[in-house]
């Protein structure tokens, strides 16, 4: 089999035997990403038995929702897009494992988009015509590793593309795209996945001597902030795959390699001794443990722009070392720090103690970081991600209860004055814009969600954050087609993410009767405690007749939230959900005790 790619270069491909085939197939069964998801297990299985058998003329939307998931015969594959969807569930996870587990699999099995008749060859049949390079690499030594060569293999283009699928298409890079993009283009490209250097990011490790209590909660709060905000600068650089490790702090880089199946990792450590801060850095290889870059810093921290000098020079110095500078983005940081050097350290460890309530909510923590940002707001007008955050804070007296202030505005009104603020402060801010996109989502504001999303998606295309987050409001704006590759790719780029990413998976699967993923992703979901968390877990039970336990997460629903029982319609009501998911869940509601309102 020929096929052609940019520039004349021609691709030869070697049809497996049906016993490497069935081989591969067995291999991909036993992947767990496979293994705990009988639904895409079977379809691949399905397709690949109809190739093999000579039936791929069978292979269509109807026939799959037929025999696969099981529909009647008055399945319509027009109005019903489980097909289509779980098509592109399988396709993403296919793509993933041959980046990670598969990698050095002798058989690829693709799912071309727009069909279902899988494409199947040998990884190693796949020549070039001629003889030159993948592309012309800024950094030999990194470039050449052996897994990176292994995952580009499967290309051959000219040097002045860059390949950013997962072997599926070559396209520019995301940064490179006219501003004329519609909305569509803007969320696809953003899906995308980069074939640059891969690299984790560890939470740094705290190993200061015994500290007071006070102490300890503050290099806490510091120690998640500096990993938020790393994480985030580094993601700018096109380039790079960038996965974000939330645990296992004291892994070995060996066990990060076979964990998370990346080529780099960055680890670090924070020492604190009087009033000397020191961070120390080190960039080093997954595969042999050899440190490539590795630097302390030692600092009497008064004022932000210390913060940010450590912070952006660890960036810099990263891309540099995998061969993906860009002065940009360096001039970008230089900028921020100039921008925020007169902050004072207080309202700096505002912004990193908020990161800390995002992983960890309760309404006494929520009290204590909204009057601290007020506070540093106030003092700091030109204090942008601090009035970012602030967003967040007010929305969370809405979202759950807590600390309301009726004698003011309302808690969403507020939170897009504050969204605003962030962004007129800062028109570069990243993080102002993703939290104006979410406040703007709030209040029903579809237009101007879209703009400020992808304005946050232009700034930082990589952030697992900011992928997730818009990614859950495009399905609840009944957009999955949109939102679901955003969540996935958010997943890959953090294996360990917070609970909340799970939310829209939840409603998702729940609405299409998917009981097996939606309690999957429910008890995920269960972990954020918040008051959605608790409701979608109670219906999910309930779908899945699992009763005793439904009852028994309802009455602990009802225990954490009193008021609920009374107010459960506007509760549900005021949250932007899908078609039909309040009728939904109140019919379960009421399947375990709910009153109904007359």
């Amino acid at each position: 089999m020929y096929s052609y790619l940019p520039g004349g270069e021609v691709k030869v491909e070697i049809e497996p035997t049906r016993v490497q085939i069935v081989e591969q197939l067995e291999r991909i069964a036993t992947n767990d990403g496979f293994a705990s998801s009988p639904s895409k297990l079977k379809f691949l299985r399905y397709i690949v038995e109809k190739y093999l058998d000579g039936q791929t003329d069978q292979l269509k939307g109807y026939s799959i929702g037929l025999d696969v998931f099981d529909r009647g015969e008055h399945f319509d594959p027009q109005s019903d897009t489980i097909v289509r969807v779980q098509a592109r569930n399988l396709r993403r996870a296919l793509d993933h494992y041959y980046l990670t587990h598969g990698k050095d699999d002798p058989v690829r099995i693709d799912i071309p988009k727009g069909r279902y008749v899988p494409h199947i060859y040998l990884m190693e049949s796949i020549n070039s015509a001629a003889d030159e390079p993948v592309m012309e690499p800024r950094d030999t030594e990194l470039e050449n590793t052996e897994d990176f060569g292994r995952i580009r293999s499967v290309f051959w283009i000219k040097p002045t593309l860059i390949a950013l699928s997962l072997g599926v298409v070559s396209i520019l890079s995301f940064f490179l795209l006219p501003d004329t993009q519609g909305e569509a283009k803007t969320f696809e490209q953003a899906a995308q996945i980069s074939m640059g250097p891969s690299l984790s990011i560890s939470p740094f490790e705290i190993i200061s001597p015994s500290v007071d209590g006070e102490n300890s909660r503050e290099l806490e709060s510091m120690r998640i902030g500096l990993h938020y905000e790393l994480v985030d600068k580094i993601s700018r650089f096109k380039d790079l795959f960038v996965v974000e490790l939330n645990s296992d702090l004291d892994a070995t880089v060996a066990e990060v390699s076979k964990n998370a199946k990346t080529q780099f990792l960055l680890r670090g450590s924070i020492q604190k001794s009087d009033t000397e801060l020191r961070i120390t850095s080190i960039l080093s290889r997954t595969s042999n443990g050899e440190v490539l870059w590795s630097r302390s810093y030692d600092r009497q921290v008064e004022n932000s722009a210390a913060w940010l000098e450590i912070q952006s020079d660890i960036a810099v110095q990263v891309a540099a070392n995998l061969g993906k500078p860009d002065s940009q983005i360096h001039a970008r940081f230089i900028a921020e720090q100039s921008i925020m050097g007169d902050l004072h350290i207080r309202h700096y460890k505002c912004l990193m103690r908020f990161y800390q309530y995002l992983n960890s909510k309760s309404e006494e923590r929520h009290r204590e970081i909204r009057n601290c940002l007020e506070v540093a707001t106030t003092e700091m007008p030109q204090f942008s991600s601090g009035w970012a955050a602030l967003t967040w804070m007010h929305a969370d007296e809405d979202f759950n209860k807590f600390n309301l202030r009726p004698d003011q505005d309302p808690p969403l009104q507020r939170a897009l004055a504050a969204a605003m603020r962030a962004v007129t402060t800062d028109p570069e801010n990243a993080m102002a814009f993703q939290y104006l996109a979410s406040a703007q989502f709030w209040v029903g504001n579809n237009e101007a969600f879209i703009q400020a999303a992808e304005t946050a998606l232009k700034l930082n295309p990589n952030d697992a954050e900011v992928l997730a987050l818009f990614g859950n409001y495009l399905m609840r704006m009944d957009r999955p087609e949109q939102g679901l590759p955003l969540i996935e790719k958010a997943l890959l780029l953090n294996p360990t993410p917070p609970s909340w990413y799970y939310g829209s998976l939840v409603i998702y699967y729940y609405l299409r009767n998917d009981s097996e993923d939606a309690l999957k992703y429910a008890r995920k979901f269960y972990n954020n405690n918040s008051l959605a968390s608790h409701i979608l877990y109670v219906v999910v039970l309930a779908q899945n007749d699992r009763m005793d336990e439904a009852k028994t997460a309802f009455n602990n629903l009802v225990e954490k939230y009193p008021f609920f029982p009374n107010q459960y319609e506007s509760v549900i009501k005021s949250r932007r959900i899908p078609t039909g998911l309040y009728q939904k869940t109140v019919d379960d509601l009421i399947l375990v005790g709910l009153t109904p309102i007359n």
